[in-house]
């Protein structure tokens, strides 16, 4: 039997039926259906019927493809990219690329079975894999998501640290350990405000960071293509060249910093696939999605063939214009061929920070859904959301203080 919405109170026979619905471990749940509402649970065990809190109506770009692009383009495209092809060969840089996307593209698509078959609700893989194999193994895996979306932000804020100390801005500012400590609060007290204010302002921002990051990747690809022989001061590149081309086909592993063991196909893959990944942005985001079933798949899927395609042409132009021993020993070899040096670096501190935006909101989201299921005992409050918009403004100061506390290591090797 269905209610109305707007304080309609069942009582008897009715218990039974919507007890199924309620979510793991709380007396609140959902009725799925036309008009979907929350119901309480009383004393006398009758059913108050409530209208649910809402969140944003992202679309399938702004919500889902635009994240997803961000997170799969981090700076290790600018800095380690040419690195791969230095050290496996065009060939084997295009097998890691293969088997990286099999891999993510497999998820993906499992992800989008579930995400098309039902009722998709805030905290992304998490809600899903909740609802599809049971509390336990939801809370379990959730708790997983959250501490790798926190270690992610962390590390790509490190990096975006770390790309401070190169040249010619190391120039322009002082480095130590207290400066980057202080670079690194302030760039994440940014963040922070902008994930406060809730998934509106995180997708207007994410948006601006796209189109910078895409000028800088373009950039990169057109220099690439089009700069002669001898404009830069870089004998490693080539421009077009048959030879540099066929030296760069096979693989021509080099001995690790340590001066120990070589690397080897396992190292590199170990390196690069990171950057295939990223195919949980968006699906982080479903509770500030309009229509998260048709968006989370069509977003996700969407990404991963642009990036595939743009890696491929990326691997093929640094193998025809850049020589084995530029692409290995250089790992910003991609900025120094650029007709200017800030267009790479444009595109390194927005792939930075845009991931390190993308891992703090999605963190808060998973948080604020496993509180919410009530698994995991004395956590229920990082439940609570603002009235406007059902934003997780507990959850992301929680997230905050973790990421705060882990740029005080200031290493990104560690």
């Amino acid at each position: 039997k269905k209610g109305k919405m707007d304080g309609e109170t069942l009582k008897g026979e009715d218990y039974s039926l919507l007890e199924k619905e309620k979510n793991y471990g709380t007396n609140d749940g959902l009725i799925e259906g036309e008009n979907d509402v929350d119901i309480e649970i009383d004393e006398s065990n009758s059913i108050e019927l409530l209208k649910e809190n809402k969140g944003n109506n992202l679309s399938a770009f702004m919500g889902v493809f635009v994240p997803c692009n961000l997170a799969i383009f981090g700076a290790i495209v600018f800095e380690r990219l040419g690195w791969v092809v230095g050290q496996a060969g065009l060939g084997l840089a295009v097998v890691i690329l293969v088997i990286g996307y099999v891999v993510v593209t497999i998820t993906s698509l499992s992800m989008s079975a579930i995400a098309s078959n039902g009722k998709i609700k805030g905290g992304g893989a998490y809600y899903m894999i909740s609802r599809s194999l049971g509390p336990s193994w939801g809370a379990s895996i959730g708790i997983l998501f959250y501490v790798a979306n926190i270690c992610g932000s962390i590390t790509q804020l490190l990096g975006f640290i770390e790309a401070l100390g190169f040249a010619p801005i190391s120039n322009w500012i002082p480095n130590s350990y207290w400066y980057n400590i202080l670079y690194g609060a302030v760039t994440l007290i940014g963040i922070l405000i902008i994930c406060l204010v809730g998934a509106g302002a995180f997708a207007k921002t994410a948006i601006i960071i796209w189109v910078v990051m895409w000028i800088s990747l373009l950039g990169a690809l057109g220099s690439m293509m089009f700069v002669p022989s001898g404009f830069h001061d870089q004998p490693e590149f080539t421009s077009w060249n048959t030879t540099t081309f066929v030296d760069n086909l096979g693989p021509s592993f080099s001995n690790l910093p340590d001066g120990g063991s070589s690397n080897s196909f396992t190292s590199v893959f170990a390196v690069f696939f990171p950057t295939c990944t990223g195919i949980m942005a968006g699906a982080n985001m479903s509770g500030d999605l309009a229509n998260p079933g048709t968006a989370i798949p069509g977003g996700t899927l969407s990404a991963l063939g642009i990036t595939f395609t743009f890696y491929n042409i990326m691997f093929f132009l640094m193998a025809f214009t850049v020589t084995s021993f530029g692409l290995q020993s250089n790992y910003m070899i991609m900025q120094d061929v650029s007709i200017w040096w800030g267009i790479v670096a444009a595109g390194i501190f927005s792939c930075s920070l845009s991931s390190a935006l993308n891992n703090l909101i999605g963190s808060s989201r998973i948080l604020q859904a496993v509180a919410r299921d009530d698994v995991i005992p004395k956590i229920k409050f990082f439940g609570i959301s603002s009235k406007k918009g059902d934003e997780p403004r507990i959850a992301v100061v929680f997230s905050y203080i973790l990421i705060q506390i882990g740029l005080f290591t200031n290493q990104m090797n560690l």
